[in-house]
């Protein structure tokens, strides 16, 4: 019914869509995190139909639910869906909330899981200019760099090693000599 929801919306005023319709979704997100391969582009849909005066109270309505969302590791899917939204969640939500939360929870998450497909993605992700300036050079040297690191030289597919060794070398210009060395 998520999917079917979106169609729907055109002639909900913002105000409805804030205080009626968000509260729903969080929930159904909340209670299950599968939900969230069906519910970001309907989060999507909202923000995109909602007046920018309450662009404000969208954010403080989902940002919880967005912080617990991003530190789901199973199923995969939801993960996936996480990085296919990427540019949606970069528009919406701060700098602080990325760093926080997409970096230090969804990336590192992608990085431990070992998936082929999430590695992929990831790696995809952050070769992408806009993404790639948002990570933090703490959390880059702490938790990005080490787990492309490992992925270069330990994953068996050739596809992930080749994704880590491109995006290493996008990364090198941004990392110290003496880390480098």
């Amino acid at each position: 019914d998520l999917l079917a929801l979106a169609s729907e919306l055109h002639g909900f005023p913002s105000r409805m869509l804030v205080s009626a319709v968000l509260p729903c979704v969080n929930e159904a997100v909340a209670a299950n995190a599968a939900l969230w391969v069906y519910a970001l582009p309907l989060y999507k849909v909202i923000a995109e139909k909602i007046d920018p005066g309450s662009r404000r109270e969208y954010v403080t309505a989902v940002e919880g639910y967005f912080e617990a969302g991003l530190k789901v590791n199973n199923p995969v899917e939801t993960m996936l869906a996480f990085l296919r939204h990427l540019p949606f969640m970069q528009s919406t939500f701060d700098g602080i909330f990325f760093s926080t939360h997409i970096v230090g929870s969804l990336f590192v998450n992608c990085l431990d899981k070992r998936h082929t497909m999430l590695l992929k993605r990831l790696f995809s992700a952050l070769v992408d200019p806009g993404v790639r300036d948002m990570v933090d050079q703490s959390s880059l040297l702490a938790s990005i760099v080490p787990g492309v690191c490992k992925e270069a030289c330990k994953n068996p597919d050739k596809a992930v090693k080749v994704h880590a060794l491109y995006l290493l070398s996008l990364l090198m210009g941004r990392l110290s000599h003496e880390y480098v060395a």
